[in-house]
């Protein structure tokens, strides 16, 4: 048995009566209804907002709220949507829209950085994904001023990918740096890599 602190007054949406409701059941929508009947009614109301609509593909009777319609065609499950798709029935998706290849590929990068820090135990970026896609789609290279393939470099391999800690940098740079060179020294490198993209 329930104990009444765990309990809470209601009012019944259909008759307007008080019952007693468990507080946890709050939680996925239920206590609007004190009894079966005012349930049945409750729901009936409901669907009298809705409107009846047949899907496309089989034939069978759905309800749908007027938010939910957004072409001639409805379908009442995935199965029917994914067989719609396969006729047609299904618009493709308008140009301009998702996330482009190399926006993804910056996105990746976010994450590994993170996962290669988180693993070698130092501090994690102090930055968000969308700041590194900004930085990296408006960058150069460091190094040799490419706008091609960019990541980022660390100046101390021993530290994670903070902002202090990086650089914009081609995949070429980061490569031939490694650990071998300083920056500075990288720098005068990245002038010879340049001229050699040139030619």
């Amino acid at each position: 048995m329930y104990e009444e602190w765990d309990k809470i007054k209601r009012k019944c949406e259909i008759c307007n009566k008080i019952f007693m409701i468990k507080k946890n059941r709050l939680k996925w929508g239920r206590g609007k209804t004190c009894s079966k009947q005012c349930r049945i009614k409750y729901v009936s109301k409901k669907l009298l907002k809705k409107i009846l609509l047949k899907c496309t593909v089989c034939g069978k009777d759905i309800f749908r709220s007027k938010s939910q319609i957004k072409s001639k065609n409805v379908f009442c499950s995935l199965k029917c949507k994914a067989k719609g798709m396969s006729l047609g029935l299904v618009a493709d998706m308008r140009k301009g829209t998702g996330i482009s290849k190399e926006i993804k590929y910056y996105k990746l990068k976010y994450y590994k950085y993170r996962k290669w820090d988180k693993d070698l135990k130092v501090p994690l970026p102090d930055y968000s994904v969308w700041n590194l896609v900004n930085r990296l789609k408006n960058g150069n290279c460091y190094y040799c001023e490419s706008d091609k393939e960019l990541g980022l470099d660390r100046i101390n391999n021993q530290k994670g990918h903070t902002r202090k800690n990086t650089v914009v940098c081609c995949n070429l740079c980061n490569m031939t740096r490694g650990n071998r060179f300083t920056k500075e020294q990288m720098k005068k490198i990245g002038k010879v890599i340049k001229s050699f993209r040139r030619g």
